[in-house]
């Protein structure tokens, strides 16, 4: 059996930081989101300059990660592939250091195999897919290097507590290590400032003990803790002047521990409603991440009684539990009063899982020193081999759940950028990039004219100033609704499900002169709770004032071509309508549901919605003849006597399903009222739902609106 064991071992090791690489690899993109913006357009407008690399970002001084998106920037035009690089060294980094100081600082001389198997066991432990998001959203690259230098820091302390008690001189190049981690550590986020309390914790629980009724303490490594102290008295003093969180809620003792163990306890749960809805039941997620954070304490404890018994490795893993311990408590001061569950964020599990690091190497030291001289033949081998599969069966499931949510948001990105590469500006897709749809519209087109990062992919478009769509029957079955939200940004976009269509592919739409004109995305089509349900695709181009026809091709043929509608104009609206019949008013949820008014959910159930003054408004809902059983054959918006086109027979197979009625499954409608008809006041909108005729319409309650 022993010829078939190391290449199994080396399987069970290699598996899961191997697929961790790959699906890195995978989920690597060039879009900026988030704070990825931020970061960016900060560039933009500073450069290269000292303010610029140790300027606030929340409360983290992230001078590091700042330099390495800059280098990105700069050597591989934007495309992040530098800071994915960056994050897979740094994140296998961390598990190396744990198995250096178990093989150099363990006080014994671990075999090959054993190395072997503490590499197997520590290495998947932390390089898995918790870190995925870490890893490819570039300014989550601070919790690599605050890791990093965390455990350069334990490392030196661990050295120089352990030299201490043995009575022996500390060595000024540790001290100096020790001083430089600590400094590195504050320049790559907030954490590195609990480096100081960590040590002094860790010191004084391992040093301090009673005897005869005296307190006995050698108190030498005193001295090198407290200069970290004095390296962190400028973040101190910049933080003190810091109001990010001044205004926040102070979230009450309870939220507290619940962030805090699921911050220890929870790396590989996962309970949030974003990018998919995952919904554990929160009672065995709070229990579960109970026990495991009770465990860690509980390990610290009982080794730190240990004292004498400690050798260096044992001093650096306490440290680096204690470590995470003051993180949470920390974190939990700033971020509990955003949810209960928000220390099960993604973004944490390079810092807490070093807790789980240090709980392992301390078991792993502990089977080595009882293992020190015996057989590496006996039965006992097995048993590590045994916990690492154990290990994988939980491991390898988290592994892929991480890579389907991720690939998820993802194809999200991917067709943001899309539909803003072709210069279509649509503030729902645009919030996926940034909060403020106009700055993540903004950041994509001066990426675009720039052609750096994603806008190489996207060249400009080449469009005419007047948007000029024809009219006609979709050659296939995809929706298209017309954008006009900003005066430079105009063009339409088709939005459904197109048959045929391999997933996550890049379109082209190409006019009838081979011009191309805009971009597109097909990606897996899911509920939100992440189950596919078949491919969409989203397009979006700006049309030509010659022809009304568009190729939609990938890189290999033609897959499809569209012939898009037109929105009428409100002239044209007004004079059609002009021409109709009023017939009758109806009630709500009855014929139509008008179901938003901007922001405002159900505005019927409200005296007055409230929108911005001078800015588009979007209206959305429902609309039936139900004389004929049919959806409205239009769907018009008055607003203050005139009249305002919608974008009719939109998919809505809810209201279908509820009514049980099959046709009213093309029942939704869209509209979009331009900024200038919303002064700042009071205005009255009613529905007109044409009837199937085309001659008569029905008329709405009034909804009552104050744009301010």
């Amino acid at each position: 059996m022993q010829p078939l064991q190391r290449p199994l071992r080396f399987l069970l090791t290699c598996i899961v930081p191997v697929l961790t690489i790959a699906m890195i690899l995978a989920l690597r993109t060039d879009i900026p989101w988030g704070d990825d913006v931020s970061l960016l357009r900060e560039q933009w407008r500073g450069g290269l300059t000292l303010g610029h690399l140790f300027a606030l970002n929340n409360e983290h001084i992230i001078f590091f990660t700042r330099l390495t998106l800059l280098a990105d920037f700069y050597l591989a035009g934007g495309s992040y592939y530098l800071a994915t690089l960056t994050s897979v060294v740094l994140g296998l980094l961390v598990p190396v250091l744990f198995v250096g100081t178990l093989r150099y600082l363990s006080g014994q001389t671990p075999s090959p195999q054993q190395l072997f198997i503490a590499s197997g066991l520590l290495t998947p432990l932390y390089f898995n897919g918790n870190l995925l998001w870490a890893s490819t959203a570039p300014v989550m690259l601070q919790h690599f290097f605050g890791a990093v230098f965390a455990c350069g820091a334990g490392l030196a302390f661990a050295v120089i507590l352990t030299r201490v008690q043995e009575n022996r001189s500390m060595p000024p190049r540790v001290v100096g290590a020790l001083l430089l981690c600590t400094g590195c550590a504050i320049l790559s986020g907030a954490n590195g400032a609990l480096i100081f309390p960590a040590a002094l914790i860790t010191g004084l629980l391992i040093t301090v003990r009673f005897e005869g009724g005296e307190v006995r303490a050698p108190l030498r490594w005193l001295v090198p803790v407290l200069l970290t102290g004095i390296v962190l008295l400028p973040y101190a003093l910049i933080l003190a002047g810091n109001s990010h969180f001044a205004a926040q809620p102070k979230p009450g003792i309870d939220t507290l521990f619940r962030f805090m163990v699921c911050f220890v306890g929870g790396p590989y749960w996962r309970v949030s409603t974003w990018p998919l809805i995952v919904q554990p039941p929160p009672i065995l997620v709070l229990t579960t991440c109970g026990i495991l954070a009770a465990g860690f304490v509980a390990i610290f404890i009982w080794y730190a009684r240990q004292r004498r018994q400690l050798a260096p490795v044992d001093v650096f893993c306490l440290f680096m539990i204690a470590y995470v311990l003051l993180t949470a408590l920390a974190g939990a001061s700033a971020r509990a009063s955003l949810s209960e569950f928000e220390g099960l964020n993604k973004k944490y599990p390079p810092t807490s899982q070093l807790a789980w690091l240090g709980a392992a190497t301390l078991l792993l030291n502990s089977w080595l020193r009882r293992r020190h001289g015996a057989n590496e033949s006996s039965q006992q081998s097995w048993v590590p081999a045994a916990v690492l599969a154990g290990a994988l069966l939980i491991l390898i499931p988290v592994q892929f759940q991480e890579y389907r949510v991720w690939r998820h948001w993802k194809d999200q990105l991917e067709e943001a950028v899309a539909v803003a590469g072709s210069g279509v500006y649509d503030s729902v897709l645009m919030r996926r990039l940034y909060y403020n749809p106009e700055v993540g519209y903004d950041t994509v087109k001066r990426l675009q004219n720039e052609k750096t990062g994603l806008g190489r992919r996207f060249p400009q478009v080449p469009h005419a100033p007047a948007f000029a769509p024809g009219s006609g029957a979709s050659a296939v079955s995809i929706p298209v609704r017309v954008l006009n939200e900003r005066p430079d940004a105009a063009g339409f976009v088709a939005v459904g499900n197109v048959k045929g269509l391999p997933g996550r592919m890049s379109l082209e739409v190409i006019d009838s002169a081979g011009q191309v004109v805009g971009y597109g995305f097909v990606s897996p089509e899911s509920d939100g709770e992440g189950r596919q349900s078949g491919n969409s695709v989203v397009l979006s181009a700006w049309r030509k004032a010659t022809g009304n026809e568009v190729s939609i091709r990938s890189s290999q043929a033609e897959l499809a071509r569209v012939t898009t509608p037109a929105l009428p104009k409100v002239s044209e609206v007004e004079e059609a309508s002009a021409s109709m019949e009023f017939d009758s008013e109806v009630i709500d949820h009855q014929d139509y549901s008008l179901e938003r008014i901007g922001d405002n959910a159900m505005p019927v159930a409200k005296p007055k919605s409230s929108v911005k003054a001078g800015s588009p408004v979007e209206m959305t809902g429902w609309a039936v003849d139900r004389r004929s059983t049919q959806p409205a054959k239009r769907v018009l918006v008055e607003l203050d006597k005139r009249v305002y086109g919608c974008t009719a027979q939109m998919p809505r197979d809810d209201v279908a399903s509820f009514f049980k009625v099959p046709a009213y499954s093309r029942s939704g409608f869209r509209c979009e009222i331009p900024g200038s008809a919303l002064g700042a006041g009071d205005h009255e909108v009613y529905l007109r739902l044409v009837l199937t005729g085309g001659k008569q319409y029905r008329r709405s309650i009034v909804y009552r609106v104050t744009a301010q």
